[in-house]
């Protein structure tokens, strides 16, 4: 018989109990790699979400509000920010870029100078990348005059002390 299979051979001239070639054996390879891989992959499904950077609470909103002049006063969203700032120490998380700065602007407004500039030197350590924002502050906060505390309370724009205008600003006034 010509062209067909012969005594249990097969037209490629192996017979069926024969070895696979190297297709096969390729095929073989890459079969038992997707069997080690899908439990793997599998696993890695359960893994935990990765942790945050840092602990936001409620800090966006808080800010948010504050330049909106929102009904809260200076006092109110600074015991807010507290609350936020004990809560990341217990969940030992650190707080986000601009938190501690956006509090002493709030000791600021409350008539704190002092803890103002602990918050804002805090912030700078914390972030570097602040630092040169944080020195002009800090040197603004320098040459602030000594101001009467804001009443308690205050949430008006107008209650919100400015800190003294540059020395360019400066120049310009008649």
């Amino acid at each position: 018989m010509v062209g067909g299979a012969v005594g249990g051979q097969a037209l490629s001239g192996r017979t069926s109990g024969a070895r696979p070639g190297r297709a096969g054996a390729r095929a073989l390879a890459a079969l038992a790699a997707l069997a080690a891989l899908v439990p793997v992959l599998w696993l890695g499904g359960c893994a935990q979400p990765a942790k945050p950077m840092y602990h936001w609470g409620g800090y966006e909103r808080q800010v948010y509000a504050y330049l909106n002049s929102d009904t809260s006063t200076a006092a109110e969203q600074l015991g807010i920010l507290q609350a936020q700032a004990e809560k990341a120490r217990a969940q030992q998380a650190a707080l986000p870029p601009g938190f501690r700065a956006h509090v002493g602007l709030l000791q600021l407004h409350l008539g704190n100078p002092d803890e103002a500039r602990r918050q804002l030197q805090a912030e700078k350590a914390a972030f570097a990348e602040a630092a040169p924002f944080m020195d002009f502050l800090l040197a603004r906060l320098d040459q602030r005059p000594a101001a009467a505390p804001a009443a308690p309370g205050s949430a008006s724009p107008a209650a919100k002390p400015a800190l003294p205008a540059t020395a360019a600003s400066a120049a310009k006034a008649p």
